[in-house]
Parts: structure tokens; C-alpha cells; sequence
């Protein structure tokens, strides 16, 4: 048994520091949000930045989805 903690994060991947002015700044617009949206985005997916751009493709493909829906024309009545 080892006396080191586990470490949850993988090392060289990517994280999100949300209280760096910035990598928030910089972050969003890598990712071509505002920071309110990363904010949010994070406190969904945790700091890992693969599964934040995951989470946000994710919602953009719902918003994409929902507007398609919403603005698509009804089928035409049979004759």
C-alpha cells in the first residue's frame, strides 16, 4: 500500500481554472463563449477541458436541434 493519495486528475491533460482571470478569458475564447457560458458549462461538466468542450458541443447541438424543430414546416395533409 502506498501512502500517496490518489490523484484524480490525469497529469498533461488540460484543466480549467476558473479563478485565473485569465484562463477564463482565455479559455472562452478558445472555446468561442463568453465566460459566463464556461462558468456554467464547468460547474456542469468539472474542469477537465475535454469534457467541457464535450458538454458545450453538446448544448449547441440541442440549441441546433431545438431551433429545427421549432422552425420546421408541417407535413402536408394527405389527399
Amino acid at each position: 500500500m502506498t501512502d500517496q493519495p490518489t490523484n484524480r486528475h490525469q497529469p498533461g491533460k488540460p484543466r480549467i481554472d476558473l479563478s485565473r482571470d485569465y484562463e477564463r478569458r482565455n479559455w472562452a475564447e478558445s472555446f468561442g463563449v463568453t465566460e459566463d457560458e464556461l462558468k456554467h458549462a464547468v460547474h456542469a461538466a468539472g474542469d477537465s477541458a475535454d469534457k467541457v468542450r464535450d458538454y458545450l458541443q453538446m448544448r449547441y447541438f440541442i440549441k441546433r436541434l431545438e431551433d429545427y424543430v421549432k422552425h420546421r414546416k408541417p407535413p402536408s395533409p394527405a389527399r
